[in-house]
């Protein structure tokens, strides 16, 4: 009797249509993940040829490497105690260990008060400290609400050190000024450095307590995409993951999501669903409904732009160049924005005589940067590193990826296009769109996995029928 409603169950399972996931990066198997405990079948599809989307880990010739890399920084207890479970042992807990070069000195990361006025020179130091001071006297009189990332930064650090820490070095990344850019981002990167705080301690002051950037974080022994594996050992069971899907209309009825147009290695497919979860960019998604939004609906999805990213991988003789596992250029004489040196994150990446470096450099797909050839950025590569003393670094190896809308980019003003987008899927009960690409967020891996787990749960409550 026990045996057959068992069968009866996973007859009835059968007839079930799926719930659609549109992405397979951390986002998308959270909610995939979530599903599958619940019991519910589910249909994953991933464009690409793996999954992890952009915290995936790839193998070239014996070594790892990352398009990051994600490290996961021990804030979120519930989040850790569930890493930890699935990976068992196969994990590290590391010191944090970065660094940002400023005036030709590598400075630690937070800026330490100590570090960053004995390693500058006196009259600098003076100079921040005045403008810093100056700086809180405006902005305790003038009471304003900084619009962009520019006023943000001269408010809360002053000319001199907003310049030479923040200022160029995001005009470098985002490719856009700084007074551009939303006060947004500088709130959601910049806000745990208190310069006023660091000060006090400097002078003696006990000073106050500070969230303070994560002093640890784990990382899985062979990169992120080991904890990918252990999502799919539960996922499979519960559906499917469809690599080199993309999907290219979203089809409704009524005001219900009820099928998926897809291509899958070239042959054009539809799939029937309950509802789906998107982990699409918006600018991506919205033009596929097939009951097509409002124009001001697509504008506003249109105008939700991101950064581009190219990486060129170095493999070297196992020197230790460096003890962190980053290095921020932030100085305009660099072309680079950050150095990832792989084996500080995990022995792993690379094997026991080489080692693998990553230089990061923001980009706009098919601008001029985007076109250069790989050898041009090899010889970019080699410049940066000679800046830095590394002139005679035998190189071995190199390889270049492209990765597009990689950072969302928050020109002041976006909340009132993001707002619009998001408003124009609000009529469908059966869709969500979360994640770092569906909500349009500069979110880390743990959120990614907060936001999928969340969507599974709101997704599970939808009918079975």
């Amino acid at each position: 009797m026990i045996r057959e409603n068992k069968d009866n169950k996973n007859k009835q399972k059968q007839k079930q249509k799926p719930i659609i996931i549109l992405g397979g990066g951390p986002a998308g198997l959270a909610a995939a993940y979530e599903l599958a405990k619940k019991g519910r079948k589910i249909v994953v599809m991933e464009k690409e040829n793996q999954v992890g989307g952009l915290s995936a880990t790839l193998k070239k010739d014996g070594f790892l490497y990352e398009f990051g890399p994600h490290a996961f920084h021990l804030k979120d207890p519930k989040i850790t105690l569930w890493l930890q479970k699935i990976l068992g042992q196969d994990f590290r807990v590391i010191p944090t260990k970065t660094q940002v070069l400023i005036r030709g000195k590598l400075l630690n990361y937070p800026l330490s008060g100590g570090e960053l006025f004995s390693k500058i020179p006196p009259f600098l130091a003076l100079k921040i400290l005045g403008e810093y001071f100056l700086a809180y006297i405006k902005r305790f009189l003038i009471q304003r609400k900084p619009q962009s990332f520019e006023e943000w930064g001269l408010q809360n650090f002053g000319p001199t050190l907003y310049k030479m820490s923040f200022g160029d070095y995001t005009q470098k990344v985002w490719g856009l000024e700084p007074r551009k850019l939303s006060a947004r981002l500088a709130t959601q990167k910049l806000s745990r450095l208190n310069l006023g705080d660091i000060i006090l301690k400097l002078l003696g002051f006990r000073g106050k307590f500070q969230p303070a950037y994560f002093k640890k974080y784990l990382y899985p022994r062979t990169g992120a995409g080991l904890i990918f594996q252990k999502m799919i050992e539960e996922i499979v069971p519960a559906g499917q993951i469809l690599l080199e899907a993309e999907a290219t209309k979203v089809k409704s009825h009524k005001g219900r999501i009820y099928a998926v147009e897809y291509k899958e290695r070239g042959l054009k497919k539809t799939l029937l669903c309950q509802g789906v979860i998107s982990t699409l960019t918006l600018q991506t998604l919205i033009p596929m409904m097939n009951a097509l939004p409002k124009p001001k609906v697509l504008a506003a999805a249109g105008k939700l732009n991101y950064r581009d990213l190219i990486i060129v991988y170095l493999v070297l003789e196992n020197h230790i160049l460096s003890q962190a596992q980053w290095i921020y250029l932030v100085e305009n004489k660099f072309r680079f924005n950050r150095i990832t040196f792989g084996k500080n994150l995990s022995p792993s990446f690379a094997p026991t005589n080489k080692n693998v470096l990553a230089l990061e450099v923001g980009a706009q797909k098919d601008d001029e940067l985007w076109q250069k050839s790989d050898e041009e950025l090899l010889a970019m590569a080699k410049k940066d590193l000679a800046l830095l003393g590394w002139e005679n670094l035998k190189i071995d190896d190199f390889w270049v990826k492209r990765i597009v809308n990689v950072y969302p980019i928050f020109l002041e003003g976006f909340e009132n296009y993001l707002t619009e987008a998001l408003k124009g899927l609000h009529g469908y009960p059966n869709l969500i769109s979360t994640g770092r690409n569906g909500l349009f967020l500069n979110s880390d891996i743990h959120d990614s996995f907060l936001l999928g787990f969340q969507a599974g749960r709101e997704a599970a409550q939808w009918s079975k029928r």
